[in-house]
């Protein structure tokens, strides 16, 4: 099971992501399939590609046990990309619940204040 994860995860790197999604899906072991989507979404969300956070919360509706966990950690890795914040709230707001939309993109400011303390561009709240 956990070959298959490493393999998912490198077709992430890679920019495989439909067969990383299938490879986790093959898992017969729920919680491994749920596992291996889970840290597939974290390295997807890591990647500095325009559509790598709206593809990792697609990975993370995979993880029912761990959906609030796997929506915070890539809410981290994308915090430290270079996208543009704007865009990347909107995501946010799109992929999940109204009220959870608010919580998330409140985490994401933070975590990008907290990667960029002087960056000017990031709308703060007051």
């Amino acid at each position: 099971v956990w070959c298959l994860t490493s393999k998912a995860i490198q077709e992430t790197k890679h920019g495989r992501i439909e067969q990383a999604e299938q490879i986790c899906a093959s898992l017969p072991d729920s919680q491994a399939s749920e596992e291996c989507f889970f840290q597939s979404a974290e390295q997807i969300a890591k990647q500095d590609q325009p559509d790598s956070l709206e593809a990792a919360f697609t990975f993370c509706e995979n993880t029912t046990a761990y959906l609030e966990h796997c929506h915070a950690h890539i809410i981290e890795n994308a915090a430290r990309t270079f996208q543009p914040p704007p865009d990347l709230l909107i995501i946010i707001e799109n992929k999940v619940s109204k009220q959870q939309s608010k919580i998330l993109q409140e985490y994401y400011l933070t975590m990008k204040a907290r990667q960029s303390p002087f960056n000017r561009f990031i709308p703060y709240w007051d």
